[in-house]
């Protein structure tokens, strides 16, 4: 049976709904809503399909949370990311 994403992750994600942006510096802030949420990373759904760099700021202001963020996989408008700063704030509040 092939892997899948959610079988490979370590923590358990749930569903939410929170509006954020995406900050890449240089750049005008990338707005997108978080449709599930884990203590090690989120889905993110983009208003439109554009690429993203690897990494970037995450901000969810209704969850007062933000980290960094990794690119892990991207199909169409929803983008996988792992949060790389943060780790013990995204436990508190999803893990």
């Amino acid at each position: 049976r092939p892997e899948t994403f959610a079988s490979r992750r370590a923590t358990a994600r749930y569903d939410c709904s929170y509006a954020a942006r995406i900050r890449i510096i240089g750049a005008e802030p990338i707005w997108c809503r978080v449709v599930n949420v884990s203590a090690g990373g989120a889905l993110l759904e983009l208003r439109d399909v554009i690429g993203l760099p690897g990494k970037f700021h995450l901000v969810v202001s209704d969850a007062l949370f933000e980290a960094d963020c990794e690119v892990r996989h991207q199909t169409g408008r929803h983008v996988g990311v792992m949060f790389t700063s943060n780790h013990r704030e995204a436990l508190a509040r999803f893990g």
